[in-house]
């Protein structure tokens, strides 16, 4: 396995999906208009408070998750597990990640945070890894009608080449979700490198 596909697949076991159902993006935001600084103290208030995105999408992903899968590369497969504790912090507005378990004979750590930027209607996400320096950004989209969170980002590999990457986590139910990464290689061909399923933990 290859450095940048290493780094790709580990930030890849950290991405998860987002519950809830019924939920559709807001229509793109009109163009700003002039505001006194009185009006932009309330309206950055009203998008600091945690919306209806946050309560119902945002709060379901809290709990622990116990994830297995594997990396796919041109030597073949590797299998992956480890366990994901997610909590709700900051009154809501986000999920704290912690993730851990064996990788290729060692032991591998991650963590970030999963949001919803009231502003951009977007999912948003921010993760470090024991196989990094760098941090792993990534913004994300939902479809309630297949219950599928797309986040698309980027990476720059050991060779300086910068390349896409999407994610794709789809909840089959409450207490399961599959989880799918893509890279477009140097060719411009997208080609599946990780799956993971997740099961909540129950006490």
């Amino acid at each position: 396995m290859t450095t940048r596909l290493t780094t790709l697949v580990l930030a890849a076991i950290l991405v998860l999906a987002v519950a809830g159902s019924g939920f559709t993006e807001d229509k793109p935001a009109e163009k700003p208009q002039p505001m006194s600084e009185g009006e932009m103290w309330a309206k950055a208030a009203e998008l600091a408070t945690p919306s209806a995105v946050h309560k119902d999408v945002l709060a379901p992903m809290a709990g622990t998750w116990s994830a297995t899968g594997k990396a796919i590369t041109g030597m073949g497969e590797i299998p992956i597990s480890g366990t994901a504790v997610q909590t709700l912090v900051m009154g809501g507005r986000f999920i704290h990640v912690a993730y851990e378990g064996p990788f290729m004979g060692g032991k591998f750590e991650g963590g970030g945070y999963i949001g919803y930027d009231n502003q951009s209607k977007t999912f948003q996400q921010a993760w470090v890894m024991t196989m990094a320096t760098s941090m792993d950004v990534m913004t994300g989209t939902w479809d309630a009608k297949t219950k599928t969170i797309t986040w698309r980002g980027s990476m720059k590999g050991p060779d300086g080449v910068t390349y896409a990457k999407r994610t794709t986590t789809c909840f089959k139910d409450a207490d399961t979700m599959v989880s799918e990464s893509f890279a477009t290689g140097p060719d411009g061909k997208e080609r599946k490198e990780m799956e993971m399923t997740y099961k909540r933990s129950k006490k």
